[in-house]
């Protein structure tokens, strides 16, 4: 048949001369997608929100106290207590299920269709929103179940964070009394090093450094000492030496010796205040210029009368005996000094080495002690921190899961509604035929127009006999029509009663 036969108008003829068969099709299908909406099984879905806390009113109360754990996944955490066997089983027994009369086989396979039909998830990326729904064709077990998820849900989550800090708590026990023990053992060691070594004290060598060096200095000032102290004892023998030789040349040039120092300190006390020129400074030094001569002249021909007492008898003589006396006394005392320092300098040097090496082995016991003691303490506050979360979740203070909002019961079933099953249905009824209509008219070889003897022969035709209808083929005709249109229109009618008594 060439494609420029127009199909339509040879569908509609032969769509005339089946109408009843048409409407039959479209009326089965039609009625077959109704069958299949009404007999679908209602779905009711029942869903509970639960809300994470990050935070609650006690954490900022408790800061630096109570130590909360954080969840990233907190649908996959609901997720897998929920799909665990013990929830389940819960919720098998909150469903209604008649768990004692099923075998083990039908109860994980009931388990596994509770599961698939349970859909735990964030909405709109809310992570601290989780979603629990779950779809039965019985609404109240919907609510049942989506509710005993939720509060299953929430049961476990409490007793995993008291088991978990229960444990934290116990775990942080045990290693604060290891450190308090390390402690005591670092303090004895401490305090018995202090016993058997009493200077090893804090400040014992800056203090032993000191003493040297005061002891150094001592040593020092003894040597000035004991030099000054010799050299005025030379000093006093020489002057005593001249003593007695002045002694045994008489009474009269002790007398002009006296004068002379006499005048000396007049010239003395005049040289502060006037020049060589001044009148009484010449004459003191030409009286003292006679002095010196007439003592020449006196040592040259001492005086008999007096010499004979004047070696003992003269004061100074006397005084230079003690003072030279005093002087190596004090030279002695100096040398001593002297010894002593220097032998406590050396008892003090090897004490200080001594102590070096105790503050060497101090400052470990102390480091050690400083160690234990900052572990310790860290310990014990992490260990209070430690029990008050253990508190908090015991009396369900830092909850992590709350009802956001309780399953309710649904009054609405979801999934594939009757409405849209009856408009593809419809839909299919009427494409169905026409379509197999089109096919039929394009596989069948009979001749149906002239045109096709024109196109598939080559011959003109020169005429066509219409087609003529008796009146009992007319009304055979028109009764196919009123069947065909009684089931077309029967269509209509049961959808709409169908969506009524819905």
């Amino acid at each position: 048949m060439s494609p420029a036969i127009p199909l339509a108008g040879m569908a509609f003829r032969e769509g005339r001369r089946h109408p009843v068969l048409l409407a039959a099709a479209f009326a089965a299908i039609a009625f077959a997608a109704l069958m299949l909406g009404l007999s679908a099984p209602k779905k009711y879905t029942s869903t509970a929100s639960v809300r994470v806390q990050e935070e609650s009113i006690i954490q900022p109360l408790m800061k630096g106290r109570a130590m909360s754990t954080t969840v990233v996944d907190h649908a996959g955490i609901a997720r897998e207590i929920a799909f665990g066997q013990q929830v389940l089983d819960s919720v098998i027994r909150a469903g209604g299920w008649p768990r004692d009369a099923m075998t083990a086989v039908e109860i994980e396979r009931l388990r596994d269709q509770i599961a698939a039909r349970t859909e735990i998830y964030n909405p709109r990326q809310n992570n601290n929103l989780i979603k629990i729904s779950y779809a039965d064709g019985d609404p109240q077990r919907a609510r049942r179940v989506a509710q005993q998820f939720a509060d299953s849900i929430i049961a476990v989550n409490l007793k995993s964070k008291a088991a978990e800090s229960r444990t934290a708590y116990e775990f942080i026990d045990a290693q604060t009394r290891q450190y308090e023990k390390d402690l005591g053992e670092a303090e004895s060691a401490l305090a018995g090093y202090y016993r058997e070594h009493p200077d090893a004290l804090p400040g014992t060598s800056e203090s032993s450094s000191r003493r040297i060096s005061e002891l150094q200095r001592e040593t020092d000032r003894a040597r000035m000492d004991a030099i000054d102290q010799r050299a005025q004892a030379s000093a006093l023998q020489s002057h005593l030496s001249r003593e007695n030789s002045i002694g045994n040349t008489g009474a009269r040039a002790i007398q002009i010796q006296q004068q002379l120092a006499n005048l000396q300190k007049e010239l003395d006390t005049l040289s502060l205040n006037y020049t060589e020129q001044h009148p009484d400074v010449r004459r003191i030094r030409s009286q003292m210029g006679d002095l010196r001569n007439e003592l020449q002249r006196e040592r040259r021909n001492p005086s008999p009368a007096l010499s004979a007492v004047a070696a003992t008898a003269t004061p100074a003589y006397s005084d230079l005996r003690a003072r030279l006396a005093d002087a190596r006394g004090r030279s002695r005392a100096s040398a001593e000094r002297v010894a002593t320092a220097e032998r406590l300098i050396a008892e003090e040097r090897l004490r200080n080495e001594q102590l070096a090496t105790m503050e060497g082995e101090l400052a470990q016991l102390q480091r050690d002690y400083d160690t234990s003691k900052s572990l310790y303490n860290d310990m014990v506050e992490r260990r209070e921190n430690a029990r008050m979360s253990m508190l908090l979740d015991a009396e369900h203070g830092e909850l992590s899961f709350r009802i956001q909002e309780a399953a309710a019961l649904p009054l609405q079933a979801t999934g594939l509604r009757l409405m849209y099953v009856a408009l593809g249905g419809l839909v299919i009824a009427v494409a169905f035929p026409a379509l197999a209509l089109l096919a039929w008219i394009k596989l069948d070889p009979r001749v149906r127009t002239a045109t096709q003897i024109e196109s598939s022969a080559g011959l003109p035709v020169l005429g066509s006999v219409p087609a003529s209808y008796t009146p009992s083929r007319v009304a055979a005709i028109r009764k196919h029509m009123m069947v065909a249109a009684a089931l077309v229109a029967s269509v209509p009618l049961a959808f709409a009663l169908a969506m009524i008594l819905r």
